[in-house]
């Protein structure tokens, strides 16, 4: 009979179990191992805060400087996301870097539109225009305590229409506070220079001021009184020579533009009223506070004729055209430009406002001393009532 197996004799070898294999393949879901080190966090951090600093420094020059902000924030962003999905050991520098980042980025984009802005204001004088390649010389009298040397002038860059009774670029008033009367110039001319003559007659007085200067209203209201007596008794002219280059803290209005325009309006059509104007736009409830738009014409108007009186027709519509104002502006850039007419120093150049210059020397004392300011005229000669 063949050899045959009951089920019960049947043995069932042993399992065997499979050897571990050498490394265990990541779970497919399983959140990354925290990595070593924090060199990324710190890294967006400090971008960032460059991107802080940068953009500042924009505002501060108000120049496209600080549009590199944006460069540094959007690194200093991403550099601190890739520290956190790297969960590397230290959070805090990566989150500062993604927060100051952002800050920079956003503020990049304001300060773009500031300088856009300012760039596109009427006023706008962060840049001069070269000056032309032409020059006029003027020369006045060393002996009777004139400039020092020959002066140099470049024709004013301005084919608008040029006020009456600022043939030489400012308003001068005499005894009787009317302006010294003179035909409007044309395009092309350069402001008259007529000699100093010192020694003889009344002293001269150049004052150049911004109506949106509170140091020029400071200075009005301290020596107002002195200068008053000194043009009443006709021992001295004053020369206003009013500059715009504060229209950049107008917020847009170009109010200083407006204003100096305003007083070449009531020059041209109502000349007696001039002084008047001029002393209120340096009052204290006129001149606007920085950084707001201030006075719109019809205030202005409204604000001289409160001092002055009623305006013509003729004056108030040439405010509300602002018909001067480009000439203020160009008449800005010009005097930039060139140096101070009959200073002693013939090299003096307009650095801000407000400056003096009496009988071409200028005055550097503190512009809210009365007692100064008269011993100041009374050393260069002035008689001082």
């Amino acid at each position: 009979m063949p050899d045959t197996h009951e089920p019960s004799d049947h043995v069932t070898p042993p399992a065997v179990t499979p050897p571990a294999p050498a490394y265990a393949p990541p779970h497919p879901y399983a959140a990354p191992a925290a990595q070593p080190g924090s060199g990324l966090g710190i890294a967006a951090m400090a971008l960032g805060l460059v991107s802080l600093l940068t953009v500042g420094v924009g505002f501060f020059a108000v120049t496209p400087m600080g549009l590199f902000a944006a460069l540094f924030g959007i690194v200093a962003i991403v550099l601190g996301i890739v520290a956190l999905v790297r969960r590397q050991r230290a959070k805090a520098p990566a989150i500062a870097g993604i927060a100051s980042g952002a800050i920079g980025v956003i503020a990049s984009i304001v300060l773009a539109a500031y300088v856009l802005m300012v760039a596109l204001s009427p006023g706008w004088t962060g840049g001069f225009d070269s000056a032309p390649t032409e020059t006029h010389s003027h020369e006045s009298d060393p002996e009777s305590g004139g400039s020092s040397g020959p002066q140099s002038f470049t024709p004013l860059d301005f084919t608008g229409e040029w006020p009456e009774n600022y043939a030489d670029g400012g308003i001068t008033f005499g005894e009787d506070f009317a302006p010294v009367p003179s035909k409007a110039l044309t395009p092309g001319d350069v402001p008259l220079l007529p000699r100093a003559e010192r020694g003889e007659g009344p002293a001269d007085i150049l004052l150049f001021v911004d109506y949106r200067c509170p140091i020029c209203m400071s200075f009005e209201q301290a020596n107002a009184p002195t200068l008053e007596s000194v043009i009443e008794s006709g021992a001295a002219t004053l020369q206003v020579r009013t500059l715009t280059f504060l229209d950049r803290a107008s917020s847009g209005s170009a109010y200083s533009s407006r204003a100096a325009g305003a007083l070449a309006c009531i020059a041209t059509e109502q000349p007696a009223s001039s002084w008047l104007a001029h002393t209120t736009l340096l009052s204290a409830n006129v001149q606007p506070p920085e950084n707001t738009p201030g006075l719109d014409d019809k205030e202005i108007i409204a604000a001289i004729e409160q001092e002055a009186g009623a305006l013509s027709p003729a004056a108030r519509s040439c405010i509300t055209d602002q018909t001067f104002v480009p000439f203020a502006q160009a008449f800005t850039n010009w005097s930039f430009e060139n140096p101070v007419p009959n200073a002693v120093n013939s090299a003096l150049m307009v650095e801000g406002t407000p400056l003096a210059v009496v009988n071409g020397v200028p005055y550097q004392g503190p512009v809210n001393d009365p007692a100064e300011f008269r011993a100041f005229l009374e050393a260069q000669g002035v008689t001082v009532p």
